[in-house]
Order: C-alpha cells, then sequence, then structure tokens
C-alpha cells in the first residue's frame, strides 16, 4: 500500500487554489505557508513562528492588532474574523486584500489557526468604476423623485392661494371660516414639503456611525416602549422575545432608527389587528434582529422594490426613505439586512451583525 504524505498533498491542493494560506499552531509555528500573507512573500517561512516573521503584530501600519486577533479571539476563543478591504502598497500600486482568520479544530478543540488572504484589488477598482455608473444614474432618478414628491403640495398650496387670494379681493366670495381652512391646508402642505426635504437630507447626509461594545437587546428594548402606545392604539399587540447576546460593536441609537423603522412599517401594515414581534438570536458569528409580522405579506413585484428610493406601498404619508436609510445603518455596522415574506401570511424583515468589525484603510 503506498504512502500518502498528507501534509504535501494538502499543499498542492492549496497551491492550485490560488490563494495566500498559512497555517499555525496554537504557539503561532507556521505549518504552512502558501504565497504568503497579505502581500507578503517568504518562501522559507515553514517552521518559524510568527511573531519573530512580523514583529509589529501588536500594531502594524494599518492599525490592526494582529497579536490580539490571532492569539486571543481565534486561537484562544475559537472566533472567525474577517478583515476586508485592508491596503497594501507595493511600489507605486495600491493593492487590497480580504483576510479570513478561522480557528482550527480537532474534535472540538482549537489547535490552530487559518489565515486566508485574497488580493481583491480587481475587484474593488470592478466596484468603484459600478459605483460612480451607479452613483450618475442615481442623481437622475433622484431628481425625477424630489420633483415627483414636492410636485403634489406646490399644487395644493398653488390652488388654496388661488382660493384665499380671490377671497381677499372678493369678501363675499368666501367665508372667514372657509379662508382659514384654506389656510390651514397650505401650512399643512409646508409642513409636508418640510418633512421631504428632512428625510431626504437625513438619507443623503447621515450622522457619522460611532461603534462602542454594546448588547443589541438594549436597543430593541428601547423600540419596545417607543412603539407601545402606538401599536396599543391600533390595536397591534406587539412583544419581544430575546436571546441572551454578547455585546458587540454596534451604534446604538443608530441602530435604535433601524430598528424602529422596520417595526413602524410593520404596525403600519397590520392597520388595526394582528402582532408584531422583535427577537434577537445569535447564530454563530451573526447576532439576528428579526421584525416579525403576520400582516398581509408582500408581493414579488413590491419585493424587488421594497429598498429603492421614495418606493412606497403606503397611500399617504410614506416617504420612500424609511426601508432604505435602515439599510443603510445595517450596512454602516458591516451587516445586512434581508426580508423574507409570503402573501397572507405575513412579513420578517432579518438583521444581520458580524461579533467583530475590522476594516482596512481603503481609497
Amino acid at each position: 500500500m503506498t504512502n500518502i504524505n498528507y501534509q504535501t498533498l494538502l499543499q498542492s491542493l492549496i497551491k492550485k487554489l490560488g490563494s495566500d494560506i498559512l497555517v499555525i499552531d496554537m504557539d503561532g509555528k507556521i505549518l504552512i505557508w502558501e504565497h504568503g500573507f497579505g502581500g507578503q512573500r517568504n518562501y522559507n517561512a515553514v517552521g518559524k513562528n510568527l511573531r519573530d516573521l512580523f514583529p509589529n503584530l501588536s500594531g502594524d501600519k494599518e492599525g490592526i492588532d494582529w497579536e490580539l486577533e490571532i492569539f486571543s479571539h481565534v486561537l484562544t476563543e475559537g472566533r472567525s474574523i474577517e478583515i476586508h478591504k485592508l491596503s497594501r502598497q507595493v511600489g507605486n500600486k495600491t493593492l487590497w486584500f480580504d483576510i479570513f482568520l478561522y480557528p482550527l479544530k480537532t474534535d472540538g478543540n482549537v489547535t490552530g489557526a487559518v489565515i486566508v488572504s485574497l488580493d481583491v484589488s480587481k475587484r474593488t477598482r470592478l466596484e468603484d468604476e459600478v459605483v460612480r455608473q451607479a452613483r450618475t444614474q442615481s442623481l437622475a432618478n433622484l431628481g425625477a423623485s424630489i420633483a415627483h414628491e414636492i410636485r403634489n403640495p406646490l399644487n395644493a398650496m398653488s390652488l388654496n392661494l388661488q382660493l384665499v387670494r380671490e377671497a381677499i379681493l372678493d369678501n363675499s366670495k368666501a367665508s372667514t371660516e372657509e379662508q382659514v381652512d384654506n389656510l390651514n391646508l397650505i401650512l399643512q402642505e409646508i409642513s409636508r414639503l418640510d418633512s421631504i426635504v428632512s428625510n431626504f437630507l437625513q438619507f443623503a447626509r447621515p450622522q457619522k456611525t460611532m461603534l462602542s461594545l454594546e448588547n443589541p437587546n438594549e436597543a430593541v428594548q428601547v423600540v419596545i416602549s417607543m412603539l407601545t402606545e402606538q401599536a396599543r392604539k391600533q390595536g397591534v399587540e406587539l412583544r419581544s422575545a430575546l436571546s441572551q447576546l454578547p455585546k458587540i460593536p454596534m451604534d446604538k441609537s443608530r441602530l435604535v432608527e433601524a430598528i424602529f423603522n422596520l417595526a413602524q412599517n410593520a404596525i403600519q401594515a397590520l392597520k388595526d389587528h394582528g402582532h408584531v414581534e422583535i427577537s434577537t438570536s445569535l447564530v454563530k458569528d451573526q447576532v439576528l434582529i428579526r421584525v416579525q409580522d403576520n400582516g398581509p405579506g408582500i408581493t414579488d413585484d413590491t419585493k424587488e422594490k421594497i429598498f429603492d428610493l421614495y418606493f412606497s406601498t403606503k397611500a399617504v404619508d410614506g416617504t420612500g426613505l424609511g426601508l432604505p436609510y435602515a439599510e443603510r445603518i445595517v450596512k454602516d455596522h458591516h451587516g445586512s439586512l434581508s426580508l423574507e415574506t409570503e402573501v397572507g401570511k405575513g412579513s420578517t424583515f432579518i438583521i444581520s451583525l458580524p461579533l467583530s468589525i475590522i476594516t482596512g484603510s481603503s481609497s
């Protein structure tokens, strides 16, 4: 029977993957080194200690404490870490890397770590180009949307101002009470215009996300207290189901805004019956916040547009900014916002937030 050198076989397979991969043991000794580490090249690295090879692990020029991330979070705690768009200057070129740190486990125990470095420079440049093109198209769409939103209140104001003007020129045409009604309508439309502009500015120039370690359950509890009375008045049962969660990097005030928008939309969709539940759970390295209702659900056509700017299913008082704004807040937390829905059975918006957030510098 032929003896198989599994380490040689593994290294051969890794080489064909084309990724930069290294494997270390619990002490940091390098067991496998294929290509390098974030653009570094060293063909005599196997057998050396990672600390000796990279003496600045406790704080490199990127501001990342690799000593903490690798030896504490991954090897000691068994956590997986993702570091996106880490930039490196190579000659006169800027390269970007996504780096993934995974615990290596045997029989449930951490015995080492796998570090994968992917050169995403080409993808990053393509993404930047797509974003620039999308922004150009978005400006045209946004201008049309704003014009549409503003036109209706301006028309209403113009009509009522004409009525007031005619009444002033000829007192016999309208009573004082009718004039007051017309002026009240004008004031309402001014308020509506102010709301449209304010909501747009809030979306276009959101406050900066300031991350600190906090428990997401606290943000949910704030939203519950804010919406309890509104739900009661509409005959909707508002409830929560909170799991035990660790503290994660988050901006509590902004996360409250995102959850509030989702929960308020759910309450308004139910109108005067049903229930809305906000629940939390921990799934692997993600915190999930679910906002679930048993309302009418969302059709496939509407689902495709639900996160589009100024798209709203509300006949009145719908700005079409709530969901896009909530999605932006979640993305600022390096998370994702998804929707599960079935017509006639209800909808669930799911916020997924990572336990750890590390970002390299990018341009």
